[in-house]
């Protein structure tokens, strides 16, 4: 089963590496042995954000979607980790009080029926555009105000980086690894509370120095986040195991076969879901052999 061989591989793995030093601590914590393996290698941001599209373009985009002029932006699975049922509420509340444009949502998930009921039910303005393809994504964030994140965790959040790239002010729960991303650069709420969260967008929208700030400094932020520096620390992770001329066989390897799962894992896996640092990479890539010399397992936060 899946916590067996998680296990079991952080166990056998020379070097992991995570995209945040938040799902390095709790993997740290989940597994204290492997403290010393573990690597950090953030992502950077996605490369179609470094040249953004003509305006001319951006506008023919939007237009392709039916997209009014400005709304509030949506960019994630809709499931239950990502919480889009929180940002429904909040964009609610500001749009009975006039206060924000309509609800754009990029993303598909097992919580979308739910989310329309709930638009017809209440008279939302919203928007669901499902998946666009990566090369569109700059133009859908060019007509946004905000970017809402109401994730209950977060491995990394790649739509922050995307929306600060864009010049477009972040609003989100400060959880996971959003602080370490975001840095000072966006607007946290620590509740998970509908009106906490809209009272937060209010200010973004309705607060033209904070706003000028916010996208300042999320143009600054986004610029520490490159790939170039992705691929030193990946690189330097995999020199650290081929360095070694000769290697002595690990007993690791056969300990953690023989232990079998973490005591902090029951046998049918529950209590796996210790955080979703943890529990949910959107790519997994783990005990591949480099060469002859060992294993690297590269784990990767909660994907967007």
């Amino acid at each position: 089963d899946y916590p067996r061989f998680f296990y079991t591989a952080c166990q056998r793995a020379d070097r992991i590496l995570t995209v945040s030093e938040t799902v390095g601590r709790q993997l740290g914590d989940l597994y204290p042995e492997v403290r010393d393996r573990i690597r950090v290698t953030p992502l950077g941001v996605p490369p179609e954000f470094l040249a953004p599209l003509p305006s001319d373009s951006a506008a023919e985009v939007r237009r392709a979607y039916g997209l009014p002029e400005e709304y509030v932006l949506f960019v994630g699975a809709l499931n239950r980790r990502k919480n889009p049922g929180l940002a429904f509420e909040a964009v609610r509340i500001l749009q009975s009080k006039g206060r924000a444009g309509p609800w754009v949502v990029v993303g598909q998930g097992p919580l979308e029926a739910d989310l329309r009921e709930r638009q017809r039910r209440y008279g939302l303005t919203a928007y669901f555009i499902g998946y666009v393809p990566r090369e569109r994504l700059p133009a859908i964030y060019g007509g946004a105000t905000l970017l809402l994140m109401t994730s209950h965790d977060e491995g990394f959040g790649i739509p922050l980086l995307e929306a600060m790239a864009s010049g477009v002010p972040v609003v989100a729960l400060r959880r996971g690894a959003v602080p370490e991303v975001v840095g000072e650069a966006a607007v946290l709420v620590d509740e998970a509370d509908a009106e906490a969260v809209a009272a937060a967008c209010e200010r973004v929208l309705t607060d033209s120095a904070l706003r000028t700030d916010l996208i300042d400094r999320g143009r600054a932020q986004a610029r520490h986040f490159r790939w170039s520096e992705t691929a030193r620390r990946t690189y330097e992770a995999y020199r650290e195991v081929l360095e070694p001329v000769s290697k002595v066989p690990d007993p690791r390897e056969k300990e953690a076969l023989d232990r079998g799962p973490h005591p902090a894992l029951s046998p049918r896996g529950e209590g796996f879901e210790m955080s979703s640092g943890i529990n949910t990479w959107g790519r997994v890539g783990v005990g591949r052999r480099v060469g002859k010399a060992g294993r690297v397992g590269h784990f990767e936060g909660g994907d967007s």
